[in-house]
């Protein structure tokens, strides 16, 4: 009886491992998706553009989003206009970063965006 036990218990401990390795391996296959935002001018006051950034950063974190630039102290401008501000997030993959698009919040803070900042914003694959 005690190795008929034994065995159930490690074939239900190998099924975890397998699974689990299994989610771990998937998750590896998906590349991440990257938010970017480019600004060219801002037309709100500087109060509703740093309300709307709190939001919008509030909202990104919920998704899962996590900032890798964000800011406007660029370092050299190389070629062409140099943007006013420059905002670069990642999500995990493109199914997070569409959840994050497709909230209701995202779309009302994506309303209060075109009438504060001209520019342009892109979903992009990245690699793994």
């Amino acid at each position: 009886m005690r190795s008929w036990k034994a065995c159930l218990i490690t074939a239900i401990a190998v099924s975890a491992l397998t699974a689990a390795a299994s989610q771990v391996l998937q998750a590896q296959g998906k590349p991440p998706v990257y938010l970017v935002a480019i600004t060219t001018d801002e037309m709100g006051s500087a109060a509703d553009i740093n309300a709307y950034r709190d939001r919008a950063g509030a909202q990104l974190d919920k998704h899962g989003g996590k900032f890798i630039i964000r800011g406007s102290n660029i370092v050299a401008n190389i070629m062409g206009t140099p943007p006013k501000r420059i905002v670069v997030a990642r999500f995990a993959d493109a199914e997070a970063a569409k959840k994050w698009q497709d909230d209701p919040v995202s779309k009302q803070i994506a309303a209060d965006r075109e009438k504060l900042i001209k520019g342009s914003f892109v979903l992009i694959e990245g690699m793994n």
